[in-house]
């Protein structure tokens, strides 16, 4: 029955749009997660990839700061709020701000309600 709901979907176009952190595409698996639902639900759409060595907050405060942006971002997430501090990446930014969990998540939220702000509309898979 699946046949019926199908839809010739070519695969959307790829591109990494900036590489800041060293990583490739393939080092960072659960990203790609987002890479192939957004592929296969965006027809038309062209997908970018946007690698940092920052986390939530860093990868915010460095899209701002970026002439051009995308409209719609998805980011992947493996964490809950509490441990924001705990990841490699989070755990650097909490250090170098001084912040705990919960601080960590309120300045991250100002960022991306900035990124709202710009036009971008973010998405959390």
């Amino acid at each position: 029955m699946i046949a019926q709901w199908q839809i010739d979907v070519a695969s959307a176009p790829f591109a990494v749009a900036t590489n800041l952190s060293g990583l490739t595409v393939t080092s960072v698996l659960e990203a790609m997660l987002d890479v192939q639902y957004l592929g296969g639900v965006g027809r038309g759409n062209t997908n970018q990839y946007f690698l940092t060595d920052h986390w939530f907050y860093g990868f915010a405060k460095e899209l701002l700061t970026q002439e051009s942006i995308p409209s719609i971002i998805s980011i992947s997430f493996g964490s809950e709020e509490s441990g924001a501090c705990a990841f490699k990446t989070g755990s650097a930014e909490c250090k170098e701000n001084g912040w705990n969990a919960t601080q960590y998540i309120y300045y991250t939220n100002l960022q991306y309600q900035a990124l709202g702000l710009r036009g971008i509309a973010s998405t959390y898979l």
